[in-house]
């Protein structure tokens, strides 16, 4: 029996599946096109910390970003390049 179905296999739809099965849901992924195979390729789950003032949203994207490499960090550190850029 399969608990969700997950439509997409860009940044959000595999980000979607793997925590659901992370947390014992059985998942179903679909793409008509491969794993990250358009915009998320191209992308890569880009976030842009906002400049200025403190705000919620801009302290929202920054957890988000830190989040995120530390996520690749623990996922596949030997696939990531790091640049003066990213951190």
């Amino acid at each position: 029996m399969i608990d969700f179905i997950v439509v997409g296999a860009g940044i959000s739809g595999c980000s979607i599946a793997y925590f659901l099965n992370k947390h014992k849901h059985t998942v179903k992924l679909y793409d008509h096109n491969g794993i990250s195979n358009f915009g998320s390729k191209a992308a890569g789950a880009f976030l842009s910390p906002m400049i200025g003032k403190p705000n919620r949203f801009k302290d929202f994207t920054n957890d988000a970003l830190k989040y995120s490499i530390n996520f690749y960090d623990n996922l596949a550190s030997d696939l990531i390049t790091h640049s003066k850029v990213q951190r």
